[in-house]
């Protein structure tokens, strides 16, 4: 049975800590105005208290920790969902206060711990791809209805942000794409061979219309493939972009003569007629 007095010599220690709780809810506000008061009045002790029993108050905690995970994680976990705000602004100032000391701990951590983090980041990596394999083979419809919507909002930006890379990364790409075209290569070939046969009037109307436009715009590339025809003794380092100017304007110039003769000729056809 408790005394009438706060303390007593012949309570047990759970007894005395019980009790010492019920007070402490009963007078909680005097309690912590006690404890604010007395800790103005002696900064510093619990830090050179804590110094001065490290040891002793870790064992005690290391202890309290495994016999009450459940309880603390618990205890944890309610506390964090109940202050994410005060916890997150409070992360934010101690990060950026303590940003070097940050960034050297964690240097520290991953050269020491290489092989774990690399092992655990691979776990991590295939654990991801078959989440993300599965949400696509489940959701196809639905990614492909948002994905074309916002390429359809944002096609101009894209396309300025494609453009952009392809130009900052033209040696990369260019490699890529070789070491894949060569990976690939019959299966390439097999693909194009399908489509050839399966088009050969579409790729005859396409390529006759274009060698029709190259041969009307003269192209660089069409006055380049005709004096290699012409001049089989010419190399391509041998034709400079004046002799395909000069070989445009002689071709131009035939082009009329022909025209010319044949303006002729159906005259003099008329004048016999």
């Amino acid at each position: 049975m408790l005394s009438e007095n706060r303390w007593s010599s012949n309570m047990c220690k759970s007894c005395e800590n019980e009790r010492s709780i019920q007070y402490y809810r009963k007078h909680k506000t005097s309690c912590d105005a006690k404890t604010a008061k007395w800790r103005e009045e002696n900064p510093g002790y619990g830090k050179k208290w804590y110094e001065e029993n490290r040891k002793n108050v870790s064992v005690k905690g290391k202890m309290y920790r495994q016999a009450n995970k459940e309880k603390i994680a618990a205890r944890n976990k309610k506390y964090s969902q109940d202050n994410k705000e005060k916890i997150a602004a409070k992360a934010k100032i101690y990060s950026q206060d303590n940003k070097e000391v940050l960034a050297a701990k964690q240097k520290v951590y991953r050269e020491e711990n290489k092989e774990v983090l690399a092992a655990k980041a691979k776990i991590y990596r295939k654990s991801v791809a078959a989440r993300t394999k599965k949400y696509r083979q489940d959701n196809k419809e639905k990614i492909a209805a948002t994905s074309k919507a916002y390429y359809k909002n944002n096609r101009e930006k894209q396309a300025a942000k494609a453009k952009i890379y392809r130009e900052e990364n033209k040696e990369v790409l260019a490699a890529k794409q070789k070491i894949y075209r060569e990976e690939n290569k019959d299966k390439f070939t097999a693909k194009n061979k399908k489509y050839g046969e399966e088009n050969k009037e579409k790729i005859a109307a396409r390529g006759k219309k274009y060698r029709k436009r190259i041969r009307e715009d003269l192209t660089d590339v069409y006055v380049r493939g005709y004096m290699h025809k012409k001049f089989p003794q010419l190399k391509s380092p041998e034709i400079s972009k004046e002799l395909i100017e000069h070989q445009k304007e002689i071709i131009i110039l035939s082009n009329n003569i022909k025209q010319i003769d044949t303006v002729i000729s159906n005259i003099n056809l008329n004048l016999k007629s």
